[in-house]
């Protein structure tokens, strides 16, 4: 059975993610990596997956919930990791990955490790998600998930080093506060972070109506 290297720089960070799909724990598969040529963003707008919340005293009903993408950007380079899967597991995260596309970045991966010779390829978001995700943000009902946000950031603290720092360089991320009313502010509308937690008095994040875990590269 082949096997495919990928390259994750949102939640496939996480063993913990990645493990949830693929069904097995990574282990010592993952390896730390940079791409030269691209640039993490919060650009991702979930296909499915919506929720409800108060922003300023405006009720926001059915809004979208956002996730990191990765876009073409010349002087810029994004952290993150590689590791290998087979194809039922490559399966299984382009089901999660449905509305990314796969491109092969090996000639611009560099990886931590004295020596690589795979072909690596990662999720770039399709133009659909990226459209959904401006959409949503000009309208002021986009949202990322203040789950999806503490997953991110603490598997980039856990690299060590200057990963974390690098990782909150994401452009228009601002200093993360634990309550559920803080913003995320882009170029032209806020992003609310909710908080998923079960009774929520004024959110409920990431509804959907199927078996969705899409937006989490």
């Amino acid at each position: 059975m082949s096997r495919t290297w990928l390259f994750g720089y949102g939640s496939l960070v996480s063993p913990v993610s990645l493990a949830s799909t693929i069904g097995r724990d990574p282990g010592d598969g993952m390896h730390v990596a940079h791409v030269a040529g691209f640039g993490r963003r919060w650009n991702y707008g979930s296909k499915v997956l919506r929720g409800d919340w108060v922003h300023d005293g405006r009720n926001i009903v059915g809004g979208l919930v956002v996730s990191l993408g990765i876009a073409a950007a010349e002087d810029e380079a994004c952290n993150g990791v590689v590791f290998d899967v087979d194809d039922d597991e490559l399966a299984a995260l382009d089901w999660r990955e449905r509305d990314y596309e796969r491109v092969d970045i090996t000639d611009v991966t560099t990886v931590d490790v004295d020596r690589f010779d795979g072909q690596v390829q990662v999720y770039v978001p399709r133009p659909s998600a990226i459209e959904r995700y401006e959409l949503a943000r000009n309208e002021g009902r986009a949202a990322i998930r203040q789950s999806y946000w503490t997953l991110v950031e603490d598997a980039f603290a856990s690299l060590g080093g200057h990963h974390a720092e690098w990782y909150a360089r994401t452009p228009h991320q601002t200093s993360r506060s634990p309550t559920s009313s803080s913003t995320r502010s882009t170029e032209t509308a806020q992003l609310e972070l909710l908080s998923c937690s079960p009774g929520s008095a004024d959110a409920t994040c990431g509804s959907s109506t199927t078996d969705d875990q899409s937006s989490s590269t």
